[in-house]
């Protein structure tokens, strides 16, 4: 039966299974002394996994979703907002989002308008942390030092993917200093990232697992680089998958998502690869 994990009396998170199973995305689960207190974070990939997965694991926790106050997301791709429709139909809390997430997307007007920076009931600060994807955001628990960061922080990436999925390397890495500089004690993040888990303890892990997300993007941008003669002649789906290789993952799992941190590097050096 699924359930949540603990990681204090007030957070703990749910692995909510997608792409037909066998990956798993995190949904975060916020306790607090009231309803307006007690938040969602993510929603999972579909409305049948809220049924089958997320409600279960609330009555294990001696909740329903009528308890819920607040439902926040860290970005809008569906393994992280498509449960978005099902939650509004079942309770009468709030949604919220900042606008460029385009929650519409998923057929949801949030409620609430947010904004870099803006406090959150309980003590939770939103902080947007661009570069996965546009609307990438985190969410602060201050008084805990913790930050739920869902795919904003790639590392190597995910085993169900190729290549780390890096929309934007240059804002990436500016998310990544941000966190660096306000340096928590702990992050949850939305997926297990090679060669982290979901959780990342201690100042020490937390601070690796963020110089591995720049170390990575830099190996990457190197990799590149040694082939610099030959990638006008090649289309981007030949690069991806020579990186792949070199860097020892599997070639059966590039997908379009990965795409984009490649583009990207190659145009930080002016090269731009046939498509």
């Amino acid at each position: 039966m699924p359930e949540f994990i603990h990681i204090n009396n007030r957070l703990s998170y749910i692995k909510m299974p997608f792409w037909g199973g066998g990956y798993f995305a995190s949904v975060m689960l916020i306790r607090g002394n009231t309803k307006e207190e007690t938040i969602l974070i993510d929603s999972g990939e579909s409305g049948a996994y809220i049924d089958s997965h997320l409600l279960p694991a609330l009555k294990k926790e001696d909740l329903s979703l009528n308890d819920i106050g607040l439902l926040l997301c860290t970005h809008n791709h569906s393994d992280h907002a498509g449960g978005h429709a099902r939650i509004r139909e079942l309770f009468d809390g709030k949604i919220a989002a900042m606008e460029i997430q385009d929650l519409p997307r998923w057929g949801i007007i949030p409620d609430w308008l947010l904004q870099d920076g803006d406090m959150l009931p309980g003590g939770i600060r939103l902080i947007r942390t661009p570069g996965h994807c546009a609307g990438a955001a985190s969410f602060y628990l201050e008084k805990e030092r913790i930050l739920i960061t869902g795919d904003s922080f790639q590392a190597r990436g995910t085993d169900g993917c190729a290549l780390a999925l890096v929309g934007n390397p240059a804002a990436y890495r500016e998310s990544v200093k941000k966190i660096q500089r306000l340096s928590p004690d702990f992050i949850l993040a939305g997926h297990a990232f090679d060669p982290f888990d979901f959780e990342i303890k201690g100042k020490g892990q937390v601070q690796a697992f963020l110089q591995e997300c720049l170390d990575h993007l830099q190996r990457s941008k190197d990799q590149l680089s040694a082939w610099v003669n030959e990638i006008p002649l090649h289309p981007i789906s030949y690069w991806a998958a020579q990186l792949t290789r070199a860097q020892g993952r599997d070639q059966q799992k590039i997908n379009n998502q990965g795409l984009p941190m490649i583009r990207g590097l190659l145009q930080e050096m002016a090269l731009q690869p046939a498509e």
